[in-house]
């Protein structure tokens, strides 16, 4: 994404202070954020079509990790559209990956309104993102029929 963002001079790779704080955001994402996510679509997406039991005990950690760095996140955008400039840049779709799946996993992204509108906000604004959300739960909804979960 940064390659691509710098190749063709895009803003979602910003200049100046909003390029280090989109790459601090998107380092920070990969190190926290995105760490419990794919534990519960393991969990309840995956191991369901496996025809496999859930782990509770690892349904809490992914829940209490998701929690620990959402609310660092929440707080972040209480003021804020967007998450490091006045634009959406790679930092966003960094970060908003894992909401992708809420359906599916359960996250508790709820308990966080400035999160959820943030959110609301890149489904409503960006276009792009709009549409990837739309055919990803096309998909999913392919890949439920083949396996007979739908």
């Amino acid at each position: 994404m940064i390659y691509l963002s710098e190749k063709f001079n895009s803003n979602l790779l910003p200049s100046g202070n909003a390029r280090y704080q989109t790459l601090e955001w998107m380092f920070w994402a990969a190190e926290h954020f995105r760490y419990g996510p794919p534990i519960l679509i393991e969990e309840r997406f995956f191991k369901k079509i496996h025809q496999k039991p859930e782990d509770s005990n690892l349904i809490a950690f992914a829940n209490k990790s998701i929690r620990r760095y959402s609310s660092i996140l929440d707080e972040h955008l209480k003021h804020r559209r967007f998450v490091a400039a006045e634009h959406v840049t790679l930092a966003d779709f960094d970060l908003v990956s894992p909401f992708s799946h809420i359906t599916r996993t359960q996250a508790p992204y709820d308990e966080f309104p400035n999160l959820m509108a943030w959110h609301q906000r890149l489904l409503d604004e960006v276009p792009a993102w709009k549409t990837t959300n739309d055919q990803l739960e096309i998909r999913v909804d392919e890949i439920k029929l083949a396996v007979g979960l739908a």
